[in-house]
């Protein structure tokens, strides 16, 4: 029976987050597109200044292979 509580949580989930993506892209129009990749974009920067910051204090050069 536990099986049909996930799918049935996994069916609410789905179509609060229908609801939601509906009403921003409602509310944005085409501008969504640009502020999902800005937001992306600035995500892998910070990711990968990140992620080098920990290469460089474990002494490896990110930079060489």
């Amino acid at each position: 029976m536990k099986w049909a509580l996930d799918k049935l949580a996994l069916v609410a989930f789905c179509l609060i987050a229908a609801v939601i993506i509906t009403l921003t892209f409602r509310a944005g129009g085409h501008w969504v597109f640009v502020a999902i990749l800005a937001i992306t974009l600035v995500g892998l920067f910070v990711e990968n200044s990140r992620l080098k910051r920990i290469l460089h204090e474990h002494g490896i050069d990110p930079r060489k292979r």
